[in-house]
């Protein structure tokens, strides 16, 4: 049977700074209405789309909390919620997170039904803390959000939809390959973001216009897609913001990093793709994405596993690059907490650690982002899978990460052979 979804990318107009919340929602119920006559399962909105891009401004301490969300959903964007699940159509938006007196740029995946399936924190704060003096637009994002603690967890989309596996970014995340890499190691099927991305050098400089910040926009997701083997769904908030440009170029990308749907002007506007997320498929078991040669037919960890491995490790996976066995880790703690790091590897070659970025030569594969790592077809003899851990890594083992030992060594007993292996990172080097 098919696994077709059809997807709308709702890009947004500007939202001035005087607009009020009622106004802008009502747009984005009218974006989500037309996307639903147009049949679409679910729609995709932009970065900070209940907002101005308020980052662009220097403001009053006492201002700030006005730019955020203390729950999602809330009062004021009720409606938005109320109206998807009345059309059964479910839909990706970003927005300012507070959270216990905690700032995020943030986005959520809403199901069909009304309900959160996921949540994401964005990883890749640009800009400065502090403004730049004599220019009239800032990029204050390091300024007014905290770096993104949920690292890039991947995770199911509703029976509805036909079960894809799925991801989220927001808007700079888009620009890093180490952040796709994380997902498609997770098996991702449909990469969801949103962005509202300057038409012109955020940071001041003077060798950027639209067009070609246009240009680079749509060639990141149409270059991760096809690395990944993905589907990617990547929309603008645009135009004239407040008197600052937004680019816009929102597009639904395929597997081959095809534009299959693209956007045309700079206002609120709805374009519609029919995604069949079995194209993933023969990216996914090329050699650029994890053909291993066996037996499992497309060489790809298979489905229940994957299953398995997104309900173990999402209670663990945090700040974008570690594992933690508690809470309240920050951002400075990341290269201490390497030595915790879990990794899939097919590979029986030590990886080396460098910075806290892991190279596997031999498999040319990375993590970095406390998610799953497998690694792409190795030349040497791939580990069997046989519920053991190294020597050199056991005496490290401890609270969750000792628990997603066992439970994965017990698992992989029971498991079809596949060619992989569980390790845990201690030092420089680990054995699989």
């Amino acid at each position: 049977m098919p696994r077709i979804l059809r997807i709308a990318a709702a890009q947004m107009g500007p939202n001035q700074r005087a607009d009020e919340r009622s106004t802008i929602l009502a747009r984005m119920i009218a974006l989500l209405d037309r996307a639903a006559d147009d049949g679409a399962q679910l729609v995709v909105f932009p970065e900070l789309a209940f907002t101005t891009f308020f980052p662009r401004w220097l403001l009053q301490p006492e201002d700030v909390d006005g730019y955020f969300e203390p729950a999602m959903p809330n009062p004021a964007v009720q409606a938005l919620f109320d109206r998807a699940a009345e059309r059964r159509i479910g839909f990706y938006v970003g927005y300012g997170e507070l959270a216990d007196g905690r700032h995020f740029n943030t986005s959520v995946t809403v199901g069909p039904d009304g309900g959160v399936l996921g949540k994401y924190r964005k990883v890749h704060l640009p800009g400065s803390v502090e403004p730049r003096p004599g220019d009239r637009f800032q990029q204050l994002e390091k300024r007014y959000f905290e770096y993104g603690d949920l690292g890039f967890p991947a995770f199911w989309g509703p029976k509805a939809w036909h079960e894809p596996v799925l991801g989220m970014l927001v808007c700079n995340d888009r620009r890093w390959p180490e952040a796709w890499r994380c997902y498609g190691l997770q098996g991702v099927e449909l990469m969801l973001m949103g962005y509202n991305s300057a038409a012109y050098d955020p940071n001041g400089g003077t060798a950027e216009n639209e067009a070609i910040r246009t240009f680079h926009s749509t060639l990141a997701v149409q270059a991760n897609a096809y690395m990944n083997a993905c589907w990617a769904v990547s929309v603008a908030k645009a135009g004239n913001e407040d008197g600052s440009g937004l680019i816009g170029g929102s597009c639904i990308v395929d597997p081959n990093g095809t534009v299959v749907a693209q956007a045309t002007t700079l206002g609120d506007e709805v374009v519609v793709a029919d995604c069949d997320l079995d194209a993933c498929r023969q990216g996914k078991g090329s050699h650029r994405n994890h053909s291993d040669g066996s037996a499992t037919g497309n060489g790809t960890i298979p489905l229940e596993v994957h299953a398995y491995l997104l309900r173990l490790l999402r209670p663990i996976s945090s700040h974008g690059h570690v594992f933690e066995a508690s809470s309240g880790w920050t951002m400075e703690r990341v290269a201490e907490a390497n030595s915790h790091q879990l990794a899939l590897t097919n590979a029986p070659v030590a990886p080396r650690q460098r910075g806290g970025t892991f190279l596997d030569t031999t498999a040319r594969a990375r993590a970095g982002s406390g998610n799953l790592r497998q690694a792409s077809h190795a030349s040497t003899a791939p580990s069997p899978i046989n519920g053991t851990i190294s020597d050199a890594a056991a005496p490290a083992l401890s609270g969750k990460a000792a628990t997603v030992a066992a439970d994965m060594a017990g698992m992989t007993k029971e498991l079809p052979k596949t060619n992989i292996a569980i390790g845990i990172i201690t030092e420089a080097k680990v054995g699989s």
